[in-house]
């Protein structure tokens, strides 16, 4: 039976692959405790603290510190749709991890099922391309403690490792490329710009 052993992978990747172990006790204002409630606010105010101390730590950069590209009229009204080839050619680039996020749909779980997955993902990919929405539920992620090195009752020897939702990677990288190749086609990359482009 094709149905029942397409859902004893997919049950067997949901239930069996968890992200890291459970962590027993915590450090949370100088006494050790196992209530996951307050393990979980201890890690949250923890790690959201985290950007705000370090922004203050550092000096402010200067207003502007490159020469502003010159105005233009090239406006995007419209990202052109996907087809079933570009999601598919995504899906095949990606790693088989079985990390997941909040949907529980691992990489390594999308590419097995990518024949019944990909129709979907195609509708529900241009209606955000249509709309110019990104669907709000795919901009949640699950935040996982890793424990970096000593002591494990002690938050600050963790690091968050965020895990977004598989199909999120997928549409992320369609408005990427239509990004890009707009940018690019219109000229309105300046040369100071080196990160996050191929090549």
């Amino acid at each position: 039976n094709k149905s029942k052993a397409l859902w004893q992978v997919i049950n067997g990747e949901r239930i069996s692959k968890s992200f890291g172990s459970t962590l027993p006790q915590l450090n949370v204002g100088g006494k050790i405790t196992t209530n996951p409630d307050q393990i979980s606010n201890h890690f949250n105010h923890f790690f959201t603290s985290i950007a705000e101390n370090t922004l203050n730590s550092h000096p402010r950069p200067p207003k502007q510190t490159v020469p502003l590209l010159p105005a233009s009229n090239h406006i995007i009204t419209q990202l052109p749709f996907t087809n079933k080839q570009e999601i598919e050619a995504i899906i095949n680039s990606m790693k088989p991890k079985t990390s997941t996020g909040l949907d529980e749909i691992s990489a390594k779980m999308l590419k097995y099922c990518s024949k019944a997955l990909i129709p979907p993902l195609v509708s529900i990919t241009n209606l955000s391309l249509a709309q110019g929405h990104f669907p709000s539920d795919l901009k949640l992620s699950k935040v996982y403690p890793k424990l970096k090195d000593g002591d494990h009752t002690e938050a600050s020897n963790y690091r968050p490792i965020s895990l977004i939702p598989t199909f999120s990677k997928v549409i992320e990288k369609i408005v990427l490329k239509r990004l890009l190749d707009h940018l690019e086609a219109n000229s309105l990359l300046t040369p100071r710009q080196h990160g996050f482009l191929q090549g």
